[in-house]
């Protein structure tokens, strides 16, 4: 018998992201990663607008939920600025960006 490959489930990051905004959107978001039957998980990051470096607590804490509940987790389409932010933080090699 040949196991197909899991289907990726598509989670969408967008809209305002900042301090306003980040602990609904954590929240939201961290209880789509622990409810949904996917073990592969992708968050498209295209529609954020970015303010501040809270973006980079906000993906952190997505990794982390996502290995609590032992899913794969990446980020896709990830802008430039963010890449950059991520870069200056020091933690642009532990966050999963496509």
């Amino acid at each position: 018998m040949v196991e197909e490959p899991e289907e990726r489930k598509l989670l969408q990051l967008s809209g305002v992201v900042d301090y306003a905004s980040v602990v609904e959107q954590r929240q939201r978001l961290a209880g789509l990663i622990s409810a949904t039957a996917s073990h592969k998980l992708v968050i498209d990051l295209g529609d954020i607008k970015v303010r501040g470096a809270v973006v980079i607590a906000l993906l952190i804490s997505l990794v982390r939920e996502s290995r609590k509940v032992q899913k794969e987790l990446r980020f896709q389409n990830c802008p430039d600025h963010l890449r950059a932010v991520a870069s200056a933080c020091g933690v642009a090699d532990i966050l999963p960006l496509d």
